[in-house]
């Protein structure tokens, strides 16, 4: 049994031009005939997301196509990694990984009036919100706003929305030092 090694890169987003940008970038390498819990296990280990409290999307560019793919199941890592063993070319085709808090009931019970809001690890409201992130986002669509999760992000820019307290401390801390704040 084979493996692949391909790209991950994490921790930006997606723009308005359908393209990943601000993103940190790693490899990894997954066994040919892996499952799509295995490859979110090790994209999630490699990038230190804890699934019991986050979502991740999984997406790819293919030449030709506007829109990213996305991989959501294990067809989707099938046709994957059959297109990585197409092309070895470590830098085509990188995963692009997107994190989402996925819980404590977001959309029915903490949406503030501009329209952001976010509640605790322990299900309860968070209060505070302007001590979580830099800057709310001023729309409606919270639930695709990326989520900040990884504590080494390097990459700091209006309206990122981080997981919690100590994530926001640990990158704004790495983030005074490396630029001498």
């Amino acid at each position: 049994m084979g493996s692949i090694s391909f790209l991950i890169m994490h921790s930006g987003r997606w723009n308005e031009d359908n393209c990943y940008v601000y993103y940190n970038i790693e490899a990894i390498v997954i066994k040919e005939y892996a499952t799509f819990r295995e490859l979110l296990d090790v994209v999630s280990k490699q990038i230190c997301v804890d699934l019991s409290f986050n979502s991740v999307k999984l997406r790819y560019k293919i030449e030709g196509s506007n829109a990213p793919l996305e991989i959501h199941n294990d067809m989707g890592v099938r046709v994957y990694v059959s297109l990585k063993k197409d092309n070895k070319e470590l830098a085509k085709y990188p995963l692009c990984v997107s994190v989402f808090v996925n819980d404590c009931e977001l959309a029915d019970r903490n949406i503030l009036e501009d329209g952001f809001g976010m509640c605790g690890i322990d299900g309860g409201d968070i209060v505070n919100i302007q001590s979580l992130v830099l800057s709310v986002p001023k729309n409606n669509d919270y639930m695709n706003c990326d989520i900040i999760t990884n504590t080494k992000h390097k990459v700091v820019l209006e309206d990122q929305v981080y997981k919690d307290k100590e994530s926001l401390k640990s990158v704004m801390t790495q983030y005074a030092i490396e630029h001498r704040f």
